[in-house]
């Protein structure tokens, strides 16, 4: 934000019908908003922190599209890589 400051108030007004109860584009984001807070852009520093902060973006993303309910319990490096640590409910059990 202090990059880019003009930004501010359209990240403050990113969802302008969050008010509207009831409405099918009550948690729609703005097309400003979709514009200038894209994850490539937010994320698209080539100098550490940014390549970590992708993949972890990216597992994140993976595990909440590809699993059930659970939690992700942290993370440690490994030989470059990440181990993310995600822990799951045993529905299986009543």
């Amino acid at each position: 934000m202090t990059e880019t400051p003009a930004a501010l108030p359209i990240f403050i007004n990113a969802y302008p019908n969050a008010k509207s109860a009831g409405s099918a584009n009550q948690f729609l984001p703005s097309r400003e908003f979709r514009d200038i807070f894209k994850t490539a852009a937010i994320l698209g520093g080539d100098v550490e922190p940014w390549p970590f902060l992708r993949m972890m973006y990216a597992v994140q993303s993976m595990m909440a599209a590809h699993s059930e309910m659970g939690a992700f319990s942290g993370h440690k490096r490994v030989k470059g890589g990440v181990h993310a640590l995600f822990i799951e409910p045993d529905w299986k059990r009543t």
